[in-house]
């Protein structure tokens, strides 16, 4: 065997046992390597899938920190007021939380109200009572200490694994007293799985001990919490399959779940080509080697120099720089050995730092594909929670070019999405008239100046309009401006209320200034009456001059109907408030009304049971009367009267335009199917003397006394109409708890005395008419023209003056402060109060002090006396 044979088999077994021994030192370094990289990933791919599952967690907790310390959640509890359940937990406004279900407990763990949600249909589901029973049999979710605690994790019910988040409810302030607990939950599904898995981009699942098919994962999980606290675990399923394990605890603190998170051995598989790469390379280097010193034997045998051109040749093939030319000689050719070699030491270098500038360049890619990413996420972010919000939030070009609108936005102004991406310019919304200032206020914000609140009417795509509030800001990006953001608020429901108080502060002056017109006619129709209940008193029957006294007291009691609807309407009208059956009230006055309208049909309908109001029974008449009047004039060729009573409660913001107390109220409507009330003269239908009647027909006063009447007795009275399409007359009385008293007839006989009576006013014609009355009935009569000498008059009596007959509007010391001081000078002094006012405010209290009567100018000789002895005989 030739030496050069020789040679060979002995390089080539060197080097095979080298390549055995590299081989297995390279899979025991680097594929350990590389596994340890691939658990290392995939526990790291573990922990963000229990971060995405915290996440839900915290963002449930952020959103129910909204509701529980609340004003509104906070009165709920306590009122169980519908109104909450009717405007905050809609089944959009609950689906919009991404919550299943919503409870609400009391302070003792009583279920007060629970609503669930199907999140696919966005619609209410019925209550599965067995979660519903867990949820309130777990202490941690409904019993709370103090108002600091709150609580939320996973809580395994009976139909799976819920997330569950409990806050105490509480003011808006955070104060107490806690006034219950609110729980919110949403099921850990599929589908919640699912979401989570395309956020984080793994491949998500949760079993529980019951789902599992390898129970020892359970154990191992525990035996590794225990021994090394760590709740995470990575297990390897074949050479392409591994996952990570995570051990979910429920909200008791017991192990429930486990989050698995299967992944692709990538960087196994890329581990094993790199070994095969690098033992090809050992091999292929291995070659060369055998190659090198087959050739160095041929140096003995062929010339030096075809030596190094094949080395060169060689090498310059195969392309590795890494390779170097043998110098055997310190000749010239070893010198041209040694240069090759600096050649090709260059090159290496040259290639080492290509390929450090390659790593550089991809880190710098990789840095920018992630902080592209973040914006994206950044951006999306803030479109969701635009989405959530309950007003109109918009995005525009400084051209006015509006590019992004949420769904309340679309709600608003009536553009879909995708005719916002279209091109729909800002001012298009808004009406011509506000255009110029629009467009001042765009020009200020690009300016860089505060725009503050801002109204304008809105025109939305159907061309309706309303009111709106705007907001915006400046949008700066990269240090220059882009654009405007800004939000804008619905305010048709403020405009209605202040229009509604608006028109309620101006009939309220209107009904002052009909209140002092009607005292003061009332007192020149007492001087009237008076003289003419006089002259009937001596003047008989068979008196050619007696009828026409008879008219004057007509006409005396036709002028005090007039003033009578005046103080109704001055909100005076309350003569004798007693409990009353509305029921029969409506049905006594629509029955009068019926005999003289034959060709009106009356259809009633009278709620059993209706709660009692204490009301002037003549006055709530009289408004009824003009109800009725009013649409029989309607309907001139006959009709449809509707009459409806109704029990009924009031909310707060229902009474809030008309300054009353939400409570239980009695409501009474009056529906005709006449020719209805013109829109333009809606506004002023219970102005007093406004009338749409020709002349004569009306005073113009009765739905304006109707309004007093009403507003006196502390109701709300209002109308809707349309022009052909009839009226409906509403009118709400607060109700009573009182026992309902039945009206008395009285007795039409005069009364007479002979008691001594102080008369007080400080009219002259009243004085005289009043004093020539209390004569012709017998009494002994004393008369005052002011507070002062009444006073004077009474203390001299000493105990002679039986009864003062005190006039309530006088100068210097009124009817009240005279009142007061008699009370004073002697505690037993009766007093029957007298005024063209009706008896309200001032009278009203005094009565309620213990003044012993009241009776209304003008008034007649057989009322006199009554009133009289009612007082003097009681004992």
């Amino acid at each position: 065997m030739s030496i050069r044979y020789k040679t060979l088999i002995m390089i080539g077994s060197i080097f095979i046992i080298l390549l055995i021994v590299l081989l297995v030192v390279v899979r025991m370094v680097m594929l350990n390597s590389f596994f340890s990289l691939e658990k290392t990933n995939t526990l790291l791919d573990t922990q963000r899938g229990l971060s995405a599952l915290d996440s839900v967690l915290s963002n449930m907790h952020d959103t129910l920190g909204d509701w529980a310390p609340w004003d509104e959640t906070y009165a709920f509890i306590q009122t169980r007021n519908p109104k909450y359940i009717k405007s905050n937990l809609t089944d959009e406004a609950v689906a919009g939380l991404q919550f299943n279900f919503m409870v609400f407990v009391d302070p003792k763990g009583k279920l007060v109200f629970a609503k669930f949600i199907d999140l696919k249909t966005k619609k209410e589901m019925p209550t599965p009572l067995v979660l519903l029973t867990k949820i309130l049999t777990t202490p941690l979710l409904t019993q709370f200490s103090n108002t600091g605690r709150h609580q939320s994790g996973i809580l395994m019910g009976p139909i799976g694994p819920v997330f569950v988040c409990s806050q105490p409810i509480l003011k808006s302030d955070f104060s107490g007293p806690i006034m219950g607990i609110l729980i919110a939950g949403r099921y850990l599904d599929e589908k919640t799985i699912q979401g989570l898995s395309e956020i984080t981009q793994l491949q998500l699942s949760i079993f529980t001990v019951d789902q599992t098919k390898d129970i020892s994962i359970w154990h191992k999980l525990l035996m590794q919490e225990y021994e090394t606290k760590k709740t995470t675990r990575f297990e390897v399923l074949d050479a392409k399959q591994a996952t990570g394990y995570a051990l979910l605890r429920d909200i008791d603190g017991l192990p429930a779940l486990v989050l698995r998170v299967d992944v692709e051995r990538l960087i196994y598989q890329e581990g094993l080509k790199a070994v095969k790469y690098y033992m090809f390379s050992l091999l292929a280097i291995g070659l060369g080697f055998i190659v090198v010193i087959m050739a160095a034997l041929e140096r003995v045998v062929l010339r030096p120099l075809g030596r190094l051109r094949a080395q060169v040749d060689r090498i310059g093939r195969a392309g590795r720089p890494e390779q170097r030319v043998p110098v055997y000689s310190r000749d010239e050719l070893g010198d041209l050995a040694g240069q090759i070699n600096q050649m090709l030491e260059q090159l290496q270098k040259n290639g080492l730092e290509l390929a450090e500038t390659n790593v550089r360049l991809n880190r710098d890619i990789q840095e920018r594909i992630e902080t592209e990413k973040a914006l994206r996420e950044s951006e999306q972010r803030f479109r969701e929670l635009a989405e959530l919000l309950p007003e109109a939030i918009f995005e525009m070009t400084p051209e006015g070019k509006v590019t992004f609108g949420n769904q309340k936005a679309h709600e608003y102004f009536g553009y879909t999405p995708e005719e916002i991406k279209r091109g729909v310019n800002a001012l298009d919304v808004i009406s011509p008239e506000d255009r110029p200032r629009v467009q001042e206020t765009i020009g200020r914000i690009l300016a860089g100046e505060q725009s503050g609140l801002n109204e304008y009417r809105v025109v939305r795509k159907d061309g309706s309009s309303f009111p709106a509030l705007f907001h915006s800001v400046l949008m700066i990006h990269n240090e220059r401006p882009v654009g405007i953001r800004g939000f804008s608020v619905d305010i048709t429901e403020k405009k209605r209320i202040e229009a509604q108080l608006k028109q309620s502060q101006r009939l309220e002056s209107i009904g002052t200034l009909a209140g002092g017109v009607a005292h003061d006619f009332n007192n020149i129709l007492m001087g009237v009456q008076g003289c003419a209940s006089l002259m009937l008193a001596e003047t008989e029957p068979v008196h050619p001059h007696f009828e026409y006294l008879k008219n004057i007291e007509n006409y005396v009691r036709s002028a005090a109907n007039l003033t009578r609807q005046l103080l109704g309407f001055a909100r005076g009208g309350k003569y004798q408030v007693k409990s009353t059956d509305l029921n029969d009230l409506v049905q006594r006055t629509a029955g009068m009304f019926g005999r003289t309208k034959k060709e009106i049909v009356i259809h009633a309908r009278y709620q059993k049971g209706l709660w009692p109001v204490e009301v002037d029974q003549g006055q709530v008449e009289q408004v009824l009367l003009n109800l009725f009047v009013n649409a029989g004039q309607a309907m001139p060729a006959g009709g449809d009267l509707y009459l409806e009573t109704q029990n009924t409660i009031l909310d707060e913001n229902r009474v809030l335009p008309y300054q009353l107390q939400p409570g239980s109220f009695v409501k009474v409507m009056v529906t005709d199917t006449g020719m209805g009330i013109d829109e333009k003269v809606l506004d002023r239908i219970f102005d007093p003397f406004f009338t749409t009647k020709e002349m004569g027909r009306g005073t113009g006063l009765g739905l304006a006394s109707a309004y007093g009447i009403i507003k006196s007795h502390g109701g709300i009275i209002h109308v809707v109409s349309e022009k052909g399409m009839g009226s409906t007359f509403t009118f709400y009385l607060p109700a009573s708890g009182k026992e309902i008293v039945k009206l008395e007839t009285g007795d039409e006989k005069i009364l007479t005395g002979s008691e001594r009576v102080l008369l007080v006013d400080d009219e002259p014609v009243i004085l005289n008419v009043g004093r020539r009355m209390l004569e012709r009935l017998g009494y002994k009569v004393s008369t005052a023209a002011s507070g002062k000498e009444a006073l004077q008059i009474y203390r001299e009596a000493k105990g002679r003056i039986d009864l003062v007959v005190l006039d309530m509007v006088m100068p210097e010391l009124s009817g009240e402060q005279t009142y007061k001081l008699l009370k004073e000078h002697d505690p037993q002094v009766k007093v029957l109060l007298s005024t063209g006012y009706s008896i309200h405010g001032q009278a009203a209290e005094l009565l309620a002090s213990g003044c012993n009567g009241f009776i209304q100018k003008p008034f007649n000789l057989q009322e006199f006396s009554k009133k009289l002895r009612e007082i003097l005989d009681a004992k």
